[in-house]
């Protein structure tokens, strides 16, 4: 999936203005034709809505990102056009109405366009109208039954060990499989007013990680048939903590934050992966921690000294399963290693803030540094960043093997 016409939608303003936006957990529905059977297989996204005048709208470019769409921008007449599967849809400014292939339908409420895009009330891609023409849907309101606990019942959300639940999520249940890990979340790092860091031809590392999360998100549902999470879909900035906050509430068996490294030598070159400890493995790997951590100051909160930050987390990570992360990583880096042409500089660990708290196997992977010319330009290839994809989606499945086997 990719974004289209982004900064488009993002060009102008309006005083139009939400109270809060909220991460939820929605089904998303695509309905497969064959000449003896059909099917509307469900998988799960965390999307942004937000609340105006109590209608819940969700952006267009979340939409076109969710059901691989294309967004049109008409600046002068003021309307977006979204294509989805040949459909097209014509959305105005402030207005209730949407034209659906040339034929006038009506919203709930009006269309709002303000600093964080455009806005459609979330009930329209959820409507049988909408359905029929497209053969996709999201599922709205989403279903609001309690998680089970775990261990009742495979396949099943399980619902997190530590304090209860408010506002959950129940899921449709995943099929049997031979997978152990089931739910991966995946975090693409930075967004919104945090770029992360910037490439010398201009390149923002929050745009590189969304586009990498989706990418293998895309892999590991198709080929490995995974259920997988992103903690964004669009440029949202979401605090440190609220990341891995979302992949305990909805139970995820591992957590991928993907980040890019930056160094003030332009030759610096390679990947590396990480997983959360107080001590870190090197004064390198202390100071790529500081620069992920200093998000913290967007958030409005102080950021720590390193010391502090150790202190911190020591309490966390006596109960984070240290070994399994560190297990998972070196897959993770052999697997990339056997693919990449850029050097692996191995798996390390520090206290990334990003990382803790999280009730499962967590690791922080930087895919390459936008500080160095041509591993920006390499970030920015789709062939070396399928080659990186796959390195990664099959460091996940030997992990998850490995575990199946530990089971029998």
């Amino acid at each position: 999936m990719r974004i289209f016409w982004l900064s488009l939608l993002l060009a102008g303003s309006s005083s139009a203005a939400f109270p809060a936006y909220q991460q939820q957990l929605i089904p998303v529905i695509h309905r497969v034709n064959s000449s003896t059977v059909q099917e509307e297989p469900a998988w799960n996204t965390f999307v942004q809505v937000a609340n105006y005048d109590g209608v819940s709208y969700v952006s267009l470019v979340q939409v076109a990102e969710l059901l691989n769409g294309h967004l049109h921008w008409h600046a002068v007449s003021k309307y977006v056009d979204l294509t989805v599967h040949g459909q097209t849809f014509k959305f105005f400014y402030y207005s209730p109405e949407v034209w659906m292939n040339g034929h006038r339908t009506r919203l709930e409420h009006q269309t709002v366009k303000n600093d964080d895009g455009f806005w459609v009330p979330v009930g329209f891609f959820a409507s049988p109208a909408f359905f029929h023409a497209t053969d996709s849907k999201l599922v709205w309101p989403p279903p609001s039954e309690e998680p089970k606990a775990r261990g009742e019942g495979r396949g099943e959300i399980e619902k997190p060990a530590s304090s209860a639940v408010s506002n959950s999520v129940a899921l449709p249940p995943s099929p049997l499989s031979p997978h152990a890990i089931h739910r991966i979340v995946i975090d693409p790092g930075h967004g919104g007013k945090d770029p992360g860091a910037t490439g010398p031809h201009g390149t923002e590392e929050k745009t590189v990680n969304l586009r990498l999360a989706q990418e293998l998100a895309d892999t590991l549902r198709e080929t490995y048939g995974y259920e997988v999470l992103l903690t964004r879909m669009d440029d949202t900035f979401i605090p440190l903590a609220e990341r891995a906050k979302l992949a305990n509430k909805y139970s995820a068996d591992l957590f991928i934050s993907l980040h890019c490294n930056a160094s003030l030598s332009s030759k610096l070159e390679g990947f590396e992966v990480y997983f959360l400890s107080e001590r870190a493995s090197d004064p390198q790997a202390d100071e790529v921690a500081r620069l992920e951590n200093a998000a913290l100051a967007l958030e409005g909160k102080d950021v720590p000294a390193p010391n502090r930050v150790k202190e911190v987390l020591r309490s966390l990570v006596k109960t984070a399963n240290i070994n399994e992360a560190s297990a998972l990583g070196s897959l993770l880096d052999r697997h990339m290693a056997e693919r990449l042409s850029e050097p692996s500089l191995g798996v390390k660990q520090a206290a990334f803030y990003v990382l803790r708290g999280a009730e499962m196997p967590a690791v922080l992977i930087e895919t390459g540094f936008l500080s160095n010319s041509k591993e920006e330009r390499l970030l920015q290839d789709d062939a070396y960043r399928k080659k990186l994809i796959d390195g990664i989606a099959a460091g996940i499945s030997d992990y998850d093997v490995r575990k199946e086997k530990e089971k029998r």
